[in-house]
């Protein structure tokens, strides 16, 4: 299985595998936006968590199908489903509930999760360093 490109809460420290911590922690990076701002960086991480765990539930999906066809045991898919729960979808878990908004919303965008026009000009401001950060990570990482 190939492990996302994000994120696991290591110590209080959001950490980008493979990379060492780079991601501030979270009581360092707390912002005060503006209430329309924070509605809007609070929708759109809702909108990213949905779309990365429907593409996690439409891979896992594909397993059950496997099973229903005979391809795979019932033993065989339980410890997928087992993996999955204690692996990606924990790992999605916890940073779309623990990471600043910004830098859900940041790493959606660099990722392609949500798309850059689906941000609103406002909001930019106040991803652009996450966006980037992200973005640089990729590049870095085999």
């Amino acid at each position: 299985m190939v492990e996302p490109e994000w994120k696991t809460l290591w110590d209080g420290v959001f950490q980008k595998s493979p990379v060492a911590a780079k991601t501030p922690t979270r009581g360092k990076t707390m912002q005060k936006y503006p209430q329309q701002i924070k509605k809007q960086l609070d929708e759109l991480s809702r909108q990213a968590h949905e779309n990365e765990l429907s593409n996690e539930l439409a891979r896992l999906a594909e397993k059950f199908d496997a099973w229903r066809e005979g391809k795979i045991s019932a033993g065989k898919l339980g410890s997928i489903v087992h993996d999955h729960d204690t692996g990606p979808l924990r790992d999605q878990f916890r940073f779309y509930n623990k990471a600043p908004v910004h830098m859900r919303v940041g790493y959606a965008v660099a990722q392609g999760i949500l798309a850059e026009k689906e941000i609103p000009a406002k909001v930019w401001p106040y991803i652009k360093k996450a966006v980037e950060f992200y973005k640089s990570e990729m590049i870095e990482t085999p």
